[in-house]
């Protein structure tokens, strides 16, 4: 896993990471979801995958439990996940075993997904939040989903896809679309993140449109824990402060 950080866009102050999975291959180096999130979709795997990816992050934070104390860790999971009855409570065991609140996870799930099994996951969805873990919709904006679907599901969080954040700066279309997210998340009781937060700039225009969350290179990279441990340390709010 490599995480990286979100960071509150008001105080600068970090708010947790996302959990991103790559594969490690001798020969190529990191091999990213785009290459493999797919085949494991088409074979059935996604919600083993998706498993693993819990036990690993529930793993760092007991083992690091000071050092992730008040954060939060957002994990994508896939449409299979959400059609399975018995995932909610694989979630919960896997947290009691770790001694891992509800609470320090967030689950992410992109809008196509949501849309396209909105009807057989609101009981998993429901569960889900009624065990106090948070739910994302990820890559808003990029679907076609419908208001009255997006009003039934018990979202706690929308995110911002970086397609439009990124154009922020130089396209004015681009940024109508953040404005709008953002004031659609809002409405409907929803912190919103921005992905692709890259410059100072961006975060100055979103901060200006009360845009909760920031995630992207200008806060930083996806780093595997290690690092990312390092960085927090060292972290100096250097985005935020740029003048």
């Amino acid at each position: 896993l490599h995480y990286q950080p979100q960071i509150d866009l008001k105080t600068n102050t970090l708010l947790g990471y996302e959990a991103l999975v790559r594969l490690s291959n001798p020969e190529e180096g990191l091999i990213y979801p785009d290459r493999f999130i797919q085949l494991a979709e088409n074979n059935h795997l996604m919600q083993l995958l998706t498993q693993e990816v819990i036990n690993i992050v529930c793993r760092d934070i007991s083992a690091h439990a000071n050092t992730f104390r008040g954060l939060v860790v957002s994990i994508n999971i896939s449409s299979q996940d959400i059609v399975s009855l018995e995932f909610p409570e694989m979630l919960e065991q896997i947290t009691q075993q770790y001694g891992v609140s509800s609470n320090q996870l967030c689950l992410e799930l992109t809008e196509s997904a949501v849309m396209g099994e909105l009807t057989s996951s609101l009981d998993v969805l429901n569960r889900l939040r009624m065990k106090g873990f948070f739910l994302s919709i990820d890559d808003f904006g990029t679907g076609f989903s419908s208001l009255t679907q997006l009003y039934n599901a018990p979202f706690s969080e929308l995110k911002i896809d970086q397609h439009f954040v990124m154009r922020m700066e130089t396209d004015s279309e681009a940024k109508v679309i953040v404005d709008i997210c953002i004031m659609l998340g809002h409405k409907m009781g929803m912190k919103v993140v921005a992905e692709g937060v890259e410059t100072y700039k961006i975060a100055k225009m979103l901060r200006a449109q009360n845009c909760d969350i920031a995630q992207g290179y200008g806060v930083s990279r996806p780093k595997q824990l290690k690092e990312i441990l390092a960085w927090r340390v060292h972290y100096n709010e250097s985005l935020v402060t740029e003048s």
